[in-house]
């Protein structure tokens, strides 16, 4: 008989009375994803400049939030699927299909991005997915994004890189069959792989400047409080 899984609550309070050494590797792992995720939101606000009282006072969170009677739901990740994929299609001599992917990849990167802005900027849950089933314009989230991260908009490089890969992949998912020239034909090729050279650099930054927005004013104190012992 497989044991059932313990619950996210089970794992705080073991956590709180035994220490992160009171939990297996794997079970560590999965708490230190959820502190990281709850700090980046902002759902978690430690109260305390000592690590083993944020260590308490998140298992003491972690209880409350996720106690049995809360319903689990499970959102589908594809970024790390998309980028392999598209990276592996790059191989094509024309590989529009790689662009499309990592089209894919940056709006999955944005939607994320505005949730957890969102969210930060105290927005309830429900908030940010009924901004993005509006299905809003890129541009409209972009400016979604710089506004409730407080900023002007993003760096321009960013920015303009994100827009043109984007536009990009849309002329070639809302195809019109228009005719065009030999050579029209062959600098749209040209085009296509010059920005698809260019994807790998551009997914790079878009991480970086969400590391730094959103990971790396925590980073000392995540790496902190799973180095208890």
């Amino acid at each position: 008989m497989v044991p059932h899984p313990p619950s996210l609550a089970d794992l705080a309070r073991r956590c709180k009375s035994g220490g992160v050494r009171a939990l297996s590797r794997p079970e560590r792992r999965e708490f230190k994803t959820l502190f990281e995720k709850e700090i980046r939101k902002l759902a978690f606000k430690p109260r305390s400049s000592n690590v083993r009282k944020i260590l308490a006072q998140f298992c003491d969170h972690v209880v409350c939030g996720f106690d049995a009677t809360a319903q689990p739901v499970v959102v589908m990740y594809s970024r790390p699927y998309l980028r392999r994929t598209a990276r592996r299609l790059t191989k094509h001599r024309v590989p529009t299909a790689s662009l499309i992917l990592y089209a894919a990849w940056i709006e999955h990167w944005v939607n994320i991005m505005v949730t957890v802005a969102m969210l930060r900027s105290g927005k309830m849950p429900n908030k940010p997915l009924q901004f993005l089933k509006t299905q809003p314009r890129f541009d409209d989230k972009l400016k979604k994004l710089a506004s409730a991260l407080g900023l002007t908009s993003l760096p321009k490089k960013i920015r303009d890189s994100l827009i043109q890969v984007v536009k990009q992949r849309n002329q070639h998912l809302h195809f019109t069959w228009e005719g065009k020239s030999p050579e029209r034909v062959r600098r749209d090729e040209t085009t296509v792989r010059g920005i698809v050279n260019r994807c790998e650099a551009i997914l790079d930054a878009a991480l970086a400047f969400e590391y730094q927005q959103f990971d790396a004013p925590h980073a000392q104190l995540v790496s902190s409080v799973f180095r208890l012992r």
